[in-house]
């Protein structure tokens, strides 16, 4: 506490943090603006994208994720949150361009694969989508019951069976 109290623009963006940890959205949408002035972070605009999505602002909420996704581009939490998020909105071309303009090495990153296939899906690029899949794509940390790649293969590759191993299913599959 002391040493936020000291001031100075990590003590803001930290200050931003606690706020919004506890349910003080306005505190902390005041302090992530203050210290976006003091010192430009991934962490103040992606504190404020979250905060804007939360209230449905998505045009405010995608620019912060892109900003914050400039700021940090090797940083692969940050894109897959942030591309995740363009692709709920429907914005397949704001995801590819983060996962385009990324350092994060994401051709070897099984989850961010699996985002720009969507992202290509949803952009009407069916074919480039499907060859990701038929590569093959390991995401190290799906979940039991997470469906994604199964629901992308039956959208681009209607006329071939989920390979067993892309069926997440807690229930057997159709």
């Amino acid at each position: 506490a002391e040493l936020l109290a000291a001031g100075g623009p990590k003590a803001t963006v930290h200050r931003a943090v606690l706020a919004h940890a506890s349910g003080a959205l306005g505190d902390a949408r005041t302090l992530y603006a203050q210290s976006l002035e003091e010192a430009p972070t991934a962490i103040a605009h992606r504190g404020l994208a979250v905060l804007a999505l939360g209230v449905g602002d998505s045009a405010n909420g995608l620019e912060g994720y892109r900003s914050a996704c400039e700021l940090e581009p090797g940083n692969v939490s940050l894109l897959v949150e942030a591309a995740t998020a363009a692709i709920r909105d429907g914005a397949a071309e704001l995801a590819l361009g983060l996962i385009r303009r990324s350092t994060t090495g994401s051709a070897r990153q099984g989850r961010i694969r699996l985002l720009r296939a969507q992202a290509l899906a949803l952009a009407g690029d069916s074919g480039a989508a499907a060859d990701i899949l038929r590569a093959g794509i390991e995401v190290a940390d799906r979940r039991e019951g997470e469906n994604a790649m199964a629901a992308l293969w039956q959208q681009v590759i209607a006329d071939a069976p989920i390979p067993a191993e892309d069926q997440f299913s807690m229930t057997d599959a159709e």
